[in-house]
């Protein structure tokens, strides 16, 4: 699900493949890539006000104009099994890659908003369990903080958007996480996370 600035809400409609965009109120108001994609997955609206939706079927980012509904240029440089994508305020986008990336292995890759690669994190560096296997969510902070869900492991690996890893969170305690899928970052830094296998949303503080 994505947010525009005017309050549309867009959702990745998977099982019709097909991304639906509802106004603030929850009228339908439209909807994109009808008979074009295939097991949509993630959305997300970039800087220049695009629809972009992770086209997991056909392997690529397919971008829309939101106004026309016009399929633009894709996104096909390293992209594998797209899932959640991410926009990070300043042209830049981070696609998630539950599949073979980058540098051979699952990461989350950083495109510029021309859609081509400038690199990626999580791509076997760094975890207690050697890389993010099947990585589902990412969310930014604007700390340069990027929070990536792991449902495999039942955790967020927390990494720079320079590359370096620096933690995991939500494996213990009253937080501790199972099948953990969506992330998200609000104004304050605060990560909710959607703990899937325990039917419930998680708030993490600033600190974690």
């Amino acid at each position: 699900m994505a947010v525009d600035h005017a309050g549309n809400v867009y959702v990745a409609d998977t099982g019709n493949n097909r991304v639906v965009r509802y106004s603030w109120w929850g009228g339908f108001s439209r909807e994109y890539g009808a008979d074009e994609l295939e097991n949509p997955r993630g959305v997300a609206i970039d800087t220049a006000g695009r629809l972009l939706v992770s086209d997991t079927g056909h392997r690529r980012v397919a971008r829309f104009d939101t106004f026309t509904g016009k399929a633009l240029t894709d996104i096909t440089e390293k992209v594998s099994s797209p899932q959640a994508i991410v926009s990070d305020g300043s042209g830049g986008v981070w696609i998630v890659h539950n599949g073979r990336a980058a540098s051979g292995h699952v990461a989350v890759v950083h495109y510029d908003a021309d859609g081509k690669a400038l690199g990626s994190i999580g791509d076997g560096r760094n975890s207690e369990l050697g890389g993010p296997a099947n990585p589902a969510g990412v969310a930014l902070n604007a700390g340069g903080d990027a929070f990536v869900t792991l449902p495999g492991h039942g955790w967020v690996a927390q990494f720079r958007t320079t590359g370096p890893y620096r933690t995991e969170f939500g494996t213990d305690g009253p937080g501790a996480l199972s099948l953990p899928l969506g992330v998200a970052v609000d104004a304050q830094g605060r990560i909710f996370v959607a703990d899937t296998g325990n039917d419930r949303v998680v708030h993490f503080g600033v600190g974690v």
